[in-house]
């Protein structure tokens, strides 16, 4: 059989404007850039005029309060909701013209879990491993595969538990190792930390800080505020708006709050939550961490 290639990887259709398949090593070499993506239903906005750059091997957390429009943004990012305007491009191609060429390279988690909670850690895999690798894949190669994805998460300890006997929070890493199966470099997470309880959270998050730092660039949702520094960025989002984007540290400072969860309410306003989200992103676009993190970054060519 065609040996898989190993965990730092890939064989992606990059030369899909030549009609050729041309091996390339993705670790690490992942760049998203977003330009103004814009997604209405009607006349309600859900995104409004959203630009960024997440650059390779960053772990970015999309934060905001329910409906602020996380997970519009995040969808458009993927490519499986495309916005009414705007682009989003990975290094400098294109996603939603060349979709087909990409999609093989970016991992989803969704929030829920779709595991099947009867067979064991290790059986799961084995079978999520028949769907998604090469059907000309050896036994010994999956078996290799499942163990890499695993020891990843660091769940090699409870391969044969059941899933039904596992902890939310190791549902949640056996979720992910089933998107490692297919090595994508670009990974995305629908609220990973619901539900989980703070040490839960704090060791999931650990473990995506390791994986950005294996050669991933990892985008996620979260409402979760106590783990929000092991980030590279978040793109704080308010009635559609990004009302910033940046490293964890700055954004008190611009917020002008002591706390993350003070930042909700500072641009919350249930009786018209647009109008502080209007101000917010405002005063964001003409702030240097504007500059710096958006403009500064947009203009560096992908590489």
């Amino acid at each position: 059989g065609t040996l898989l290639p190993p965990l730092d990887g890939r064989v992606l259709p990059a030369g899909a404007l030549s009609g050729s398949l041309d091996a390339f090593d993705q670790r690490g070499a992942i760049r998203l850039d977003a330009r103004g993506l814009r997604r209405t239903v009607g006349a309600r906005v859900l995104l409004d005029d959203t630009t960024l750059s997440i650059e390779p091997c960053e772990f970015v957390a999309i934060v905001g309060a329910s409906g602020a429009g996380k997970s519009t943004l995040m969808m458009a990012l993927c490519g499986f909701l495309r916005a009414t305007a705007g682009t989003v491009a990975i290094n400098g191609d294109d996603l939603y013209a060349s979709y087909d060429a990409y999609r093989s390279i970016i991992g989803y988690v969704p929030q829920d879990d779709i595991l099947h909670r009867a067979l064991s850690v290790a059986r799961a895999l084995h079978h999520a491993a028949r769907l998604r690798l090469p059907a000309d894949t050896t036994p010994a190669e999956l078996e290799a595969r499942i163990a890499a994805v695993l020891a990843a998460v660091e769940m090699t300890a409870h391969a044969d538990k059941r899933i039904d006997q596992l902890s939310g929070g190791q549902r949640k890493r056996v979720s992910i190792a089933c998107e490692l199966l297919a090595d994508p470099p670009l990974l995305f997470l629908d609220e990973p930390t619901s539900g989980l309880d703070p040490g839960l959270e704090r060791t999931l998050m650990h473990t995506l800080r390791r994986l950005a730092d294996g050669g991933r660039t990892v985008v996620l949702i979260t409402h979760a505020t106590a783990t929000i520094r092991l980030c590279d960025h978040i793109a704080f989002m308010a009635a559609g708006k990004m009302v910033y984007f940046g490293p964890p540290a700055q954004a008190l400072g611009f917020f002008e709050v002591e706390d993350f969860a003070d930042i909700y309410a500072a641009t919350d306003d249930a009786a018209a939550p647009a109008a502080p989200a209007a101000r917010w992103q405002a005063r964001y676009r003409g702030s240097l961490q504007h500059q710096s993190y958006v403009v500064a970054r947009g203009a560096r060519v992908a590489c």
